[in-house]
């Protein structure tokens, strides 16, 4: 079930789990958009997301044209470690 997956990564030291990802606001910064899957965040807002492991995104992902350079993969698999909020923020400006 959903929740158990949600308990799960709680379990691995994360404080908040989103199904639908959320904006990430900090001053100073433009806001981002932090999602599992590429195509849930909102088209026009930089977004971080996951699930394409070591791959970057690219037009035949999507149904429609994107702008790639809006796409950002934060996964272990794709960075070989693990990203900072510092380096999300700076790479979301």
């Amino acid at each position: 079930t959903k929740d158990c997956f949600i308990d799960f990564f709680k379990d691995l030291g994360f404080d908040i789990v989103s199904e639908k990802g959320m904006i990430l606001s900090v001053e100073g910064y433009d806001p981002i958009f932090l999602c599992h899957r590429p195509e849930d965040g909102p088209i026009g807002m930089k977004i971080f997301h996951g699930h394409t492991h070591e791959k970057s995104v690219t037009q035949s992902y999507f149904n429609e044209g994107q702008d790639l350079s809006l796409y950002y993969n934060c996964c272990l698999d794709y960075n070989k470690k693990i990203i900072s909020l510092q380096e999300v923020l700076e790479n979301g400006n």
